[in-house]
C-alpha cells in the first residue's frame, strides 16, 4: 500500500501512514469492528503525539482507548510503534507480542517483533569498545577539533600553576627552624606523694540504644517480597493497597505477580473472614473487589487470580502455606459491576476454578 499523502511504502493493515501520519483510508474496512469504531478518535489523536516526538501523551491516548476495548490490536501495536521510536526496545516488543497474541495471524507485527529482536541482537554483539565510542562520538569530534591556540593556553596555565608551586616549597624550606616546645608538667605542692593504691579512672561505657519493637502491620509492610517485583507489578501492588487505606478491598495486599505472556494477575492477600457473613459470600465478594481494582488500575489485564491467606501469613513463607481460598475472575466475566451491588450467589457465580483448603470443611456449592 502506498501512502496519498507523501507516496511512502505501507503495511496493508496500517490505519496511519508511519512516515507522515496520514488517514491510510483503512479506517472504513475496520470500522465494522466495534473496537476500532469505537476507539478510532483516540488512535489518530495518538499517532499524531507519536510523530511529533509526544511520547507521554501518545501513551495516555492508547491507555484510554484500551480501557474502551483491552483487546484492540491497533492500540497494542501502536504503543508498540510509540515505545520502539522512544528507544524502549524491550517494552516495544512485549506490545507487539500481545497484538500478535490477538491477531496471530498478522504479518505486519510479526515483522516489527523480528526487526526489534534483530536490532536488539546486534546491539548486544557489538563489542563494548565500538558502542561506547558510538555514544560519545560528538564528544570525541568536539575534543579533536580544539584548536592550538585553547591547547597553548591550558598549557601556560599548567606551567604558571607549576612555577606557582615551586615558588612556595622555596619559601616554606627557607623559613627559619624553631626548636620544638617540650610540655612541662605542672610543679606539685610541697610534701606531695603519689597514691600507690589510688583508684583507677572509670572507663566510659558506650551508649547502647534500646531495641525497636515494630508492630505487626510495620513487619509486614519491611517483610522481603519474594523476587524482584517488575514496574507493572510494583505499580499494580502499590495501587492495591491504596484501595486497602481507602476501604476499596479489606485485604492485605501481599503480592502481586502478572504474567505478561497472557495479561494475567495473580494476587496474595491476607484476608480476616467477617464475622456473622457466610465464608462462601465473604471470600467471593472480597475476590470480586480485588479483581475490580486489578482492572481499574490495569487495563491490560485480562484476568485475575485470588488466593486468600488467614492473617498471619507473609511470602517469607516460601510457598509452604496453603491459603484458604482460590478462584479465578475475568474481565468479561465481572464486565463493568459493582461487587457491592451484586448478590452473593451472583458472586459466585462469577467465579472460576474455585478451591477451598480442606482444614475449613466449607460445602462445595
Amino acid at each position: 500500500m502506498t501512502c496519498p499523502q507523501c507516496r511512502a511504502d505501507a503495511d496493508g493493515d496500517l490505519l496511519f501512514c508511519p512516515e507522515c501520519g496520514a488517514d491510510l483510508g483503512n479506517a472504513q474496512a475496520l470500522g465494522d469492528s466495534l473496537s476500532d469504531r469505537d476507539v478510532y478518535p483516540l488512535l489518530a489523536a495518538a499517532n499524531l503525539h507519536k510523530i511529533r516526538g509526544e511520547w507521554e501523551a501518545a501513551i495516555q491516548k492508547c491507555v484510554e482507548a484500551l480501557r474502551i476495548y483491552p483487546n484492540n490490536v491497533s492500540a497494542h501495536s501502536l504503543m508498540g510503534d510509540i515505545y520502539s521510536q522512544k528507544g524502549d526496545i524491550g517494552e516495544a516488543l512485549q506490545w507487539y507480542r500481545m497484538a500478535l497474541d490477538l491477531k496471530p495471524d498478522s504479518p505486519s507485527e510479526r515483522a516489527k517483533i523480528e526487526k526489534l529482536k534483530a536490532a536488539r541482537d546486534q546491539e548486544a554483539a557489538r563489542p563494548p569498545s565500538e558502542a561506547i565510542l558510538q555514544a560519545h562520538a560528538p564528544e570525541v569530534a568536539s575534543t579533536r577539533s580544539l584548536s592550538w591556540v585553547r591547547i597553548a593556553v591550558a598549557a601556560g596555565a599548567a606551567c604558571f600553576i607549576l612555577l606557582g608551586v615551586i615558588a612556595a616549597l622555596t619559601q616554606w624550606a627557607a623559613r627559619p627552624s624553631v626548636p620544638p616546645i617540650r610540655p612541662t608538667s605542672p610543679p606539685r605542692p610541697r610534701g606531695f606523694t603519689p597514691a600507690l593504691n589510688a583508684p583507677a579512672a572509670k572507663t566510659p561505657q558506650p551508649l547502647v540504644a534500646p531495641p525497636i519493637v515494630l508492630s505487626p502491620e510495620e513487619n509486614r509492610a519491611n517483610e522481603p517480597t519474594g523476587p524482584p517485583a517488575s514496574s507493572q507489578e510494583a505499580s499494580l501492588t502499590a495501587a492495591l493497597r491504596q484501595s486497602r487505606i481507602e476501604n476499596a478491598i479489606g485485604s492485605h495486599v501481599a503480592q502481586a505477580q502478572i504474567d505478561p505472556r497472557i495479561s494475567w494477575a495473580s494476587i496474595m492477600a491476607e484476608y480476616a473472614l467477617p464475622e456473622g457473613v457466610p465464608m462462601q459470600e465473604a471470600a467471593a465478594r472480597e475476590t470480586a473487589r480485588i479483581a475490580r481494582a486489578v482492572f481499574d488500575t490495569d487495563p491490560r489485564i485480562t484476568g485475575v487470580t485470588v488466593r486468600l491467606f488467614s492473617p498471619g501469613y507473609s511470602p517469607a513463607d516460601g510457598g509452604t502455606r496453603d491459603p484458604d481460598f482460590v478462584a479465578d475472575l475475568t474481565r468479561a466475566a465481572l464486565g463493568s459491576a459493582d461487587p457491592e451491588q451484586l448478590p452473593g450467589d451472583q458472586l459466585s457465580a462469577l467465579l472460576q476454578n474455585i478451591w477451598w483448603n480442606p482444614r475449613l470443611d466449607v460445602p462445595i456449592r
